[in-house]
């Protein structure tokens, strides 16, 4: 009688373990990113050619997280409806790093 009481406290142990593994964790509705909204305000601080800062989760290109743009070597090139581009010289011409929106954590700016 014993053993088939741990038997079966063990399965309950291995099932209740594997749901907590398996099972998505809920996200919370602030760390969701809004693709038109982040390209409005890219298309606005570039038209208006403001100096900005974007921060991504992971690196973009050379391991680099904090962009600050305009820069010489780095322009914005274009705005998808969920990824933004970027080129930068790459020996004889330009290199296009293209990321989703998803990835930035922050655009830091000055208000005028």
């Amino acid at each position: 009688m014993i053993r088939k009481l741990l038997l079966v406290g063990a399965v309950i142990g291995v099932i209740a373990f594997l749901l907590l593994i398996l099972l998505p964790a809920p996200q919370s509705a602030g760390a969701q990113t809004n693709p038109a909204g982040l390209r409005a305000l890219l298309e606005r601080l570039n038209t208006a050619g403001s100096t900005y800062t974007i921060q991504f989760a992971a690196p973009v290109a050379a391991g680099e997280t904090l962009w600050t743009l305009p820069d010489p070597n780095r322009r914005l090139t274009e705005l998808g409806d969920d990824y933004v581009c970027f080129s930068q010289p790459w020996n004889d011409g330009n290199r296009i790093h293209c990321t989703p929106y998803s990835n930035i954590v922050s655009i830091s700016y000055l208000s005028p």
